[in-house]
């Protein structure tokens, strides 16, 4: 009876060890971050490339920048976001050390983004040219 006894206060404690050793902890990368950003800002960049294309050379949503809550469930949380005037929208996040800037450019009757990150190795691979599809 006590070897029954030690060999499951043994599986208790093995047990606790492994799940103290996983992190819980669902760390998001600046890559990641960035993908969420660009993931969560497709209707605001709707908005501002139809604003643009109907001729308006200032956007109507110009100024801070708040993101609505993600299909994860999540608030992208970041210390600085803005929309400038003309459309670009601009986010950086300390705890990251990432600077993210989503650039509209009007041409032959289209709007295309531009992505431009710091550091560069956090643009993701999708998106290696730059151009937001």
């Amino acid at each position: 009876m006590r070897k029954v006894r030690w060999l499951i206060y043994a599986l208790y404690v093995v047990t606790f060890a492994c799940i103290s050793a996983c992190s819980h902890v669902d760390e998001e990368t600046p890559r990641s971050f960035v993908s969420r950003v660009i993931t969560e800002t497709v209707d605001l960049r709707g908005k501002i490339s139809s604003e643009l294309l109907a001729g308006k050379q200032n956007v109507s949503v110009a100024g801070p920048l708040s993101l609505p809550a993600g299909e994860r469930g999540g608030v992208v949380q970041f210390e600085f976001g803005w929309i400038s005037s003309t459309g670009a929208v601009v986010v950086y996040a300390k705890d990251r050390v990432t600077l993210i800037v989503l650039e509209p450019h009007v041409e032959k009757g289209g709007v295309s983004w531009k992505c431009i990150t710091y550091p560069r190795e956090a643009n993701p691979t999708i998106y290696a040219s730059g151009v937001l599809p």
